[in-house]
């Protein structure tokens, strides 16, 4: 059965909710090797002195349409790495065309020197519209996809990528992986792209292996550790910072080697945005 949008606006009620985290918090990344890599505070850092020579970034993902409802505090760059929408594959392009230029509009308010934006699996429009209709629509930002730039203002080297592969699925659940229809950018050896996947393992692996070496930030949806080519990326040319997201219980930080790994979620594991952006100060070029 098909529904209309009104009976999915509807379903979406039910169960994104609007519970929020404390006005003021935000996750702070240590710079210096901590006893615990991620503090939270409740001042929006203004208590966390910028080292001279750095560059603040704020990262947040996995908004799902209720950006406008989140906290974000001060900071030079502003990291979004993915999942803007919710059930975008089941919307008209004219209900969804609508809801981006909500997002960009919010996104033009935000005082930052840069914003990145890349999509993530639920972000089926951006998928379907390309690279350049998506640049062109979120004029707010600096949207990428599978590829490489040089901030304007803070000219940290960035590489972003859409990439992520469906969820496990746990045990209770019967285990394999998840076969949600929210596909978009996704890669599986378990299906083919007239499914609506991005592509296979293979095509994965070229898109880690089209990643420069020399980068400042590596932003990309999905969690590195789930992505077989990923850490082996991480591991070697070693950037100094991985903004991802897709996976909402994983909120927090973690070091891969020399790389810290942020897992930027912003929804919770249920479905409300109750997770506070984080912040991390990186050396600047």
């Amino acid at each position: 059965m098909v529904l209309s949008e009104a009976e999915q606006d509807a379903f979406v009620a039910r169960l994104v909710g609007s519970e929020t985290y404390q006005k003021g918090a935000v996750d702070v990344v240590a710079t210096r090797p901590p006893m615990q890599l991620v503090t939270r505070l409740f001042d929006s850092a203004a208590s966390v002195r910028k080292p001279r020579g750095t560059v603040r970034v704020v990262m947040i993902s996995d908004t799902h349409e209720r950006h406008r409802l989140l906290d974000l505090p001060p900071g030079d760059v502003l990291v979004h790495s993915g999942d803007l929408m919710l059930f975008n594959s089941s919307y008209s392009k004219e209900t969804s065309m609508r809801k981006l230029a909500d997002f960009n509009e919010w996104l033009a308010t935000l005082d930052y020197h840069d914003k990145i934006v890349v999509a993530g699996n639920h972000d089926y429009c951006l998928q379907s519209l390309g690279r350049d209709a998506v640049r062109t629509a979120l004029s707010s930002c600096t949207y990428l996809e599978n590829e490489f730039c040089e901030l304007n203002w803070s000219q940290l080297r960035v590489y972003g990528s859409p990439a992520s592969v469906p969820n496990p699925l746990p045990a209770w659940r019967g285990g394999g992986v998840s076969n949600s229809p929210n596909r978009a950018f996704q890669y599986t050896s378990q299906a083919t792209t007239s499914e609506g996947y991005a592509g296979t393992e293979t095509d994965l692996a070229a898109v880690f292996a089209a990643v420069p070496g020399n980068l400042d930030i590596l932003v990309v949806h999905g969690p590195v550790a789930s992505m077989a080519p990923a850490p082996e990326y991480v591991l070697q040319p070693r950037p100094p910072l991985v903004v991802c997201g897709h996976v909402h219980e994983q909120h927090g930080a973690q070091q891969l080697g020399d790389t810290v790994v942020v897992h930027a979620t912003s929804m919770g594991p249920t479905f409300s945005p109750t997770e506070p952006p984080i912040i991390i100060d990186i050396s600047a070029p």
